[in-house]
């Protein structure tokens, strides 16, 4: 991933239902995962200790890979100094495995590139027949790479479920079980691609409904109708472990930040290639599935 313009910011976001919408029982509450600036809570204190660069860009990957952002980490009960402990596992870990995950990475590389390539000389004719052939090598000797590459990261998990509870870890797994574009939904328990669609449905209904909504009576129905839907798509349980979710991450959100800048300062390099690129002043995880948009 490369340091300058190709680091985009995301935004985490935690979708977290909570008790009184008109008898439905349930209201989104959406909290948006922006880095804290210096001032705020969380924001930069004092010179922490430098890291290398390339450890930091590495750790950053882990964390996004193993879908541990710092609103997912508040929301399954991480205080402060949990967090520090998980943060200083996932650079542990990093460190000890970086030159491993370095030639695993490229390997993945190598292979994506000879797919490429060969995809690339299709033209349509006849003389794609041996490209054809060889293209199924191809893709399995890629699906190999991925799948070493993957197994190696899996091994950062128990290393850094050391660090929590036992509750923490059950949160988290379900995090991890989630479908990739689950979002804040990803912290409800079980949650699946069918709950997922309903809930988008419910959402893209509910604007379609604001949009043509010709009075504040209609703007309420549809915010009602919008609830409802909610309420019928998720159990009892992931209401409440959703509701749970949102509790912690207004409790734990800000010392989490702390904790990662304390543990995880950013390379003094890469902030000068952000500010030469005017990136904003701290980048999520580049490779941060878990911070999809919210269904």
């Amino acid at each position: 991933m490369s340091r300058r313009a190709k680091r985009m910011y995301t935004a985490g976001v935690v979708g977290v239902l909570v008790a009184g919408m008109l008898g439905a029982g349930v209201v989104v509450w959406q909290a948006y995962l922006r880095p804290a600036t210096a001032g705020e809570p969380g924001g930069e204190a004092g010179e922490p200790e430098a890291i290398n660069p390339v450890v930091y860009g590495r750790v950053r990957e882990l964390l996004g890979r193993l879908r541990l952002s710092d609103s997912a980490l508040a929301g399954i009960g991480v205080d402060g100094a949990g967090a520090e402990g998980v943060f200083g596992a996932a650079v542990g870990w990093v460190e000890a495995n970086l030159d491993t995950w370095s030639v695993r990475r490229s390997a993945v590389r190598a292979a994506r590139r000879r797919v490429h390539a060969a995809t690339g000389k299709l033209r349509g004719t006849a003389a794609d027949g041996e490209i054809l052939r060889a293209l199924p090598k191809l893709k399995a000797a890629l699906a190999t790479a991925k799948a070493a590459e993957a197994q190696l990261v899996a091994g950062a998990i128990p290393v850094i479920a050391a660090k929590l509870t036992d509750g923490q870890k059950t949160a988290w797994a379900a995090i991890r079980a989630a479908p990739k574009d689950a979002g804040g939904y990803a912290m409800a328990p079980g949650i699946t691609a069918g709950q997922l669609q309903k809930l988008r449905m419910a959402k893209w209904k509910k604007a379609r409904q604001q949009l043509i909504a010709k009075t504040a009576s209609d703007r309420s129905a549809a915010a009602a109708s919008y609830g409802r839907s909610i309420d019928t798509a998720l159990t009892g349980g992931q209401k409440l472990a959703l509701a749970t979710a949102g509790a912690n991450v207004q409790r734990n959100l800000s010392a989490v930040i702390a904790a990662r800048q304390k543990v995880l300062p950013r390379p003094a390099e890469l902030i000068a290639d952000a500010e030469a690129a005017m990136l904003p002043p701290e980048d999520p995880c580049p490779d941060d599935r878990y911070s999809a948009r919210s269904p």
